[in-house]
Parts: structure tokens; C-alpha cells; sequence
């Protein structure tokens, strides 16, 4: 599936649902029920879209050769509203995980689907990577406790995008992340990111994020190291957004030096995550730190008009 540009491709607000009675006696199913409870036990979410997709969802059995790909047990079909069920035994390892995509996915009146954080045209993609990074960390967040097996091999469901994921909630906050996903609102999460980067370079993060996702966490070993490269430069990325985020929060007299540098010294050692699956080095952080201020620096002066004489952007050890 082509993964389209900026320009091919622009991301769309999400559609209006009208809204549906959420009544608990839709929760007829046990796994339905096990699902809603978990899933808003600390904090109601909106869940607009799982009752909508509740009234027509269908759980159906498919043979080996179905199509399901890797070690799942499941999967949600989004055109037809159906989660198909391939080994019962592994059923409760996967629901959750499927449930969580029926609870953030909207198709339009033209067929478009928008699923948490990704939207499909056609054959038209994007954010892909990080609907389903972010899917994985909330089935761990809400549901890892279901099964032995599942809490056993969590660390090897989509662990790059699932970290990617992670930091991009680090960056956005939690609860507001989490109230866009199940309103399948991309767009609020590129206005975001676009704002302390670009919009151009917000979209390749999305799109490195889905070339990840299709070429290493699907088991497609094409090209590993440019799959590594590719991790490297969302984190550079995240950064960067952090750098600027402090640097114009100093600007604006919302921080002192002293948490200024402290800050600065925090998005410095995001560089330094190592993933926990152990093959993929740090960033250079020497190399590439640097650069980073650089860059936001000439961003800043743009925008300030000169003002950005009254802060140095230091390399922070």
C-alpha cells in the first residue's frame, strides 16, 4: 500500500458521528463488557465510536489461510465491521488489541476510513505506524493483565513504533492523546507537532513511522538498517520539537535558567534511548544535539525578530 506525501495526501478532520444512546445493555457480550470497564476504570474516555460500531460488529471465525498474518489471534476488518477470530486459543491475547481499533475507527460516506491515528484514501495511507504503536501501548496501559502470555510477550508487540508512540504522548500529554485517539483526531496531533517542527516534517515523521511499521514490525526484513535509520530520525524529530517547546517557553519567561538547562538536559537524553529489544544503538547524541539547537535557533530568530539574542541555546552534558 503506498505510503503518499504532504501534497498527495492532506489530513482531514474527522467526520461527525451521530450520536448513538450509549446504553451498558449494548455490552451483551462478556469480552465487550471485560473491555468497556478496563478501558475507563481510571477515567472516562469518549466512547462515541465503540457504541456506534457495537450495533453492527460481527465476531466471526476464519480458517488458518485466511490472511491473518503473524503469531495474532484476531484481527478487526474495518470495511465490513467484523473481527475475525483465527486461534481460540490465543483469543484474549488479541482482543483487546482489535477492540481498540473498533473504538477509534470511522469510515465516511465516501469510504475513507479514519482509525485513531491513521486515515486511508484508497490506496491513499498515512499515520499507520502510530495508530498502531499507539494501539499497542494502550492494549499494555489497560489490558496487560489478561493473560500470562500476553504480559509475557508485550515487549515484542510493535516495539519500535509502540516506543515512538510513547514519546509522542510524552509530548502531547496523555489524556489529551488518548481523547484524540478515540475520536480518531489525527489532524489535531499534526496541528501539534507541526506547530514546533513543520507540517512537511511532521508528515515524514508519520510516513518513517509507517515504513517502520511495514518493513520491520511486520516481519518484512528488507532493509534493516534503513529501517534503523528511519527510527533514528522520529527521534531526532521528537527532539527537536522538545527543543523548540523549551526554548520558546524560556523566551517567553514561563521557565527560569535553571529549568531551562534542566529541560534542555531531558529532551538531550531521549537521544540516549535504547530500545529494549537491544539492536539498535543510541543516537549519536554529540553529533546530532547540536544540530538540533542550531536548527531551532534559526527557527526561533525568524519568528522573534531578534529576540532570541536574550537566550543561548547550550549543548547540555
Amino acid at each position: 500500500m503506498e505510503i503518499t506525501s504532504s501534497v498527495e495526501y492532506d489530513i482531514s478532520a474527522t467526520p461527525t458521528l451521530n450520536v448513538c444512546n450509549l446504553h451498558p445493555e449494548k455490552l451483551n457480550k462478556k469480552i465487550y463488557k471485560l473491555f468497556y470497564d478496563d478501558l475507563n476504570r481510571d477515567r472516562k474516555k469518549d466512547m462515541t465510536i465503540f457504541f456506534h460500531n457495537l450495533e453492527t460488529v460481527k465476531l466471526k471465525r476464519v480458517p488458518e489461510n485466511h490472511g491473518i498474518t503473524y503469531s495474532t489471534a484476531a484481527q478487526y476488518n474495518i470495511d465490513e465491521n467484523i473481527i475475525e477470530i483465527l486461534k481460540i486459543d490465543k483469543f484474549y491475547d488479541s482482543i483487546d488489541h482489535e477492540l481498540l481499533h473498533l473504538a477509534s475507527c470511522i469510515v465516511d460516506k465516501n469510504g475513507n476510513i479514519f482509525s485513531g491515528f491513521s486515515q486511508r484514501r484508497g490506496d491513499a495511507l498515512v499515520g499507520l505506524g502510530l495508530d498502531e504503536g499507539y494501539t499497542a501501548l494502550l492494549d499494555d496501559r489497560y489490558f496487560l493483565h489478561r493473560t500470562e502470555r500476553k504480559e509475557k510477550n508485550n515487549h515484542l508487540i510493535y516495539p519500535f513504533v509502540k516506543t515512538l508512540a510513547r514519546r509522542v504522548e510524552e509530548f502531547v500529554g496523555t489524556e489529551e492523546m488518548e481523547d484524540f485517539y478515540f475520536t480518531a483526531d489525527l489532524l489535531s496531533i499534526v496541528k501539534i507537532l507541526s506547530y514546533y517542527t513543520s507540517l512537511d516534517e511532521t508528515i515524514e515523521f508519520l510516513k518513517n513511522m509507517d515504513y517502520i511499521l511495514l518493513n520491520y514490525e511486520q516481519a518484512q526484513f528488507s532493509n534493516i538498517f534503513l529501517v534503523f535509520k528511519k527510527y533514528s530520525e522520529c527521534m531526532l524529530f521528537i527532539v527537536e520539537a522538545w527543543v523548540y517547546r523549551i526554548a520558546e517557553g524560556y523566551i517567553n519567561g514561563q521557565m527560569n535558567n535553571k529549568e531551562y538547562l534542566n529541560l534542555l538536559k531531558m529532551a538531550r537524553h531521549i537521544l540516549s534511548y535504547r530500545i529494549s529489544i537491544g539492536l539498535l544503538k543510541p543516537v549519536n547524541i554529540d553529533k546530532y544535539f547540536p544540530k538540533i539547537e542550531k536548527k531551532v535557533a534559526k527557527k526561533l530568530e525568524l519568528k522573534y525578530r531578534g529576540e532570541i539574542k536574550k537566550i543561548q541555546l547550550v549543548d547540555v552534558v
